[in-house]
């Protein structure tokens, strides 16, 4: 069975009060958007800033069946489905906070695991400077960035129950968004240790990364496809300005430096860096792809509605389909058995 994980964030709820269930509105059953997509997929859709109405949600491939697995006072700033499509990992706050949410996360996400039903809840790794974590292929470790001093975050693993913990990384950067390759051995992931954030190769083991992309723009959000031939990624480097949405974004307050000046496309390259192909263009920003498990699509997030969805689309950038539907729209979409 295929699911899609979604991090809704609910703007009917207000910053820095306790949420209750009777704050959050509830979301009705959604519908179908993309007949012809079967199973169920695993998506991480977005976060709401501080509201505290934040769940991740479980649907089908199609769109439809959407539902929330999480308690509404958990906040979710990243969701990833298990290689089994039996739980889901995110970052954020494994137990309810009793303090402002926004102030007690500030630099301090917990790394937590929930089954897909909503039971078990609880905490793989729960302490400051935890960042952008992957499961590895057999569902036994996690990578994820650890902040190593001010400005700083190497890449390391862990095991699921949160011992043994293996740096993998020494860039004295900023090294973060980790991704498996399928036999476990290697990780793609960006860092800006060069200059711009690029995406860079390195065994599980650590040793000297490959770079695979470069020039002066920002290239990120690494999925290594399942038969271990592809990488997808987001970047910049089009050129193209910012989208509608980016630039009514960049007018709030505090937002003016966002990350990615311009609006990012999808492309897939092969696993050394070389045959770059764009899947997607126009206006939009397009970001965090994901690969199906017969690789044949990938599901990413888009602006085009005029807030972020999660599109399903085939490995070659056609069939392009809108697969989220919930009230404040979805981000971070990632795909599981």
């Amino acid at each position: 069975m295929v699911l899609v994980a979604l991090v809704l964030g609910c703007h009917g709820c207000r910053s820095g009060e306790r949420g209750r269930d009777s704050e959050c509105p509830e979301v009705k059953p959604t519908k179908a958007l993309a007949p012809g997509l079967s199973g169920h997929i695993a998506v991480l859709s977005t976060t709401n800033g501080g509201q505290l109405c934040q769940f991740v949600f479980v649907m089908a491939a199609n769109g439809s069946g959407a539902r929330p697995i999480t308690p509404p006072v958990i906040a979710h700033f990243y969701a990833e489905l298990s290689p089994d499509g039996l739980q889901v990992a995110f970052l954020g706050s494994c137990v309810p906070r009793t303090e402002d949410l926004v102030a007690s996360l500030v630099g301090h996400l917990d790394l937590c695991v929930i089954n897909v039903d909503g039971s078990g809840l609880r905490t793989v790794l729960q302490e400051p400077g935890i960042s952008d974590m992957a499961w590895s292929p057999d569902g036994k470790r996690f990578a994820f960035g650890r902040r190593v001093g001010e400005g700083k975050t190497e890449i390391h693993t862990v095991a699921v129950d949160g011992g043994d913990e293996r740096p993998v990384t020494n860039d004295g950067a900023s090294s973060t968004q980790p991704t498996w390759s399928p036999d476990g051995k290697w990780l793609a992931y960006v860092s800006n240790k060069d200059g711009p954030y690029q995406i860079y190769r390195i065994s599980v083991n650590g040793g000297v990364p490959m770079l695979l992309t470069g020039g002066s723009r920002i290239n990120m959000g690494p999925a290594w496809s399942h038969d271990g031939k592809h990488i997808a990624f987001y970047s910049n480097r089009s050129g193209k300005p910012d989208s509608p949405l980016l630039t009514e974004m960049r007018k709030g307050p505090g937002n003016g430096n966002l990350p990615l000046d311009g609006a990012p496309d999808i492309y897939v390259m092969e696993v050394d860096g070389s045959n770059v192909v764009r899947l997607t263009n126009g206006a939009s920003a397009n970001r965090g792809p994901s690969w199906s498990p017969d690789d044949r699509r990938l599901v990413f997030t888009t602006d085009r509605d005029k807030r972020y969805e999660a599109y399903v689309m085939a490995a070659d950038g056609t069939e392009q389909r809108r697969v989220s539907n919930l009230p404040r729209g979805s981000e971070f979409a990632s795909w599981s058995v």
